[in-house]
Parts: structure tokens; sequence; C-alpha cells
């Protein structure tokens, strides 16, 4: 996808993203230029489709 004003470390990591989230990203309209900036973007997507919990690391947990 485009640059998007990312700086090297956000581009490398909106390149990791799934693309449906690289999607809603470009999409969105948001300025986002560093990495802490995707970051927390993402976090904030994610934390607003589960039960609350805004940390994509617990996404992957089993109990």
């Amino acid at each position: 996808m485009e640059n998007n004003g990312f700086d090297l470390q956000a581009q490398t990591y909106f390149d990791s993203l799934p693309p449906l989230l690289q999607t809603q990203i470009v999409e969105s309209g948001v300025k986002l230029h560093t990495r802490e900036d995707l970051e927390q973007y993402c976090r904030n997507a994610l934390g607003s489709l589960g039960a609350g919990n805004p940390n994509p690391a617990n996404y992957s947990k089993r109990t």
C-alpha cells in the first residue's frame, strides 16, 4: 500500500498488519506518522471489536 506519510518504522509496522486493518487505516483518513501512532490506532480498533479488551496480545491467548 501507499506510504501515507509514515516514517520507516511505521511503514514496516503497517506492512505487517492484516490487509483488512491496512484498508481500514487508509480509508479512515486518519493522520498517523509513527509506529506509536499506528499501534495506538490498532489497539483502539481491536478494542472496539472485542469485549473491552484493547490489548491485541490478549486475543491470541487461550485459557
